[in-house]
C-alpha cells in the first residue's frame, strides 16, 4: 500500500446482475474500507438504466456509467463485457470490489 493514510479502491459494477437498491450499503462498507477513487457502472442503458439505476442514482454516488450494448437477448456468460473492459484507470487504485 502507498503511504497515504486511506486506501483508494476501484468499484466496477455489472448494472445487470446488480440492483440499485443495494448502491447504498455498498458505498458505506466500501467507505468503511477506503475511497472509492474508481465508480464505474457497467450495462445496457438503452432504453432506460437496467436493475432500477437511474440518473439520480448513479449522479448521487458519483457513478459514471458505461454502456455495454447488449448483443443477444439472452446471456450466454454472466457478465461477458468484463472481459474487454479497459483496465488503465485501476493504477489509481490499491484495491477493486468487482459487485
Amino acid at each position: 500500500m502507498s503511504p497515504r493514510d486511506t486506501a483508494l479502491l476501484a468499484v466496477l459494477i455489472d448494472a445487470d446482475n446488480m440492483s440499485a437498491k443495494h448502491a447504498d450499503a455498498i458505498f458505506l462498507e466500501i467507505a468503511s474500507l477506503g475511497e472509492a477513487s474508481v465508480r464505474r457502472i457497467y450495462g445496457d442503458f438503452e432504453g432506460g438504466g437496467p436493475q432500477g439505476w437511474t440518473k439520480h442514482t448513479l449522479s448521487a454516488h458519483a457513478i459514471i456509467p458505461q454502456q455495454q450494448f447488449a448483443h443477444s437477448a439472452k446471456k450466454m456468460h454472466p457478465i461477458p463485457h468484463w472481459s474487454s473492459m479497459p483496465w488503465t484507470y485501476c493504477t489509481q487504485a490499491d484495491s477493486m470490489d468487482l459487485s
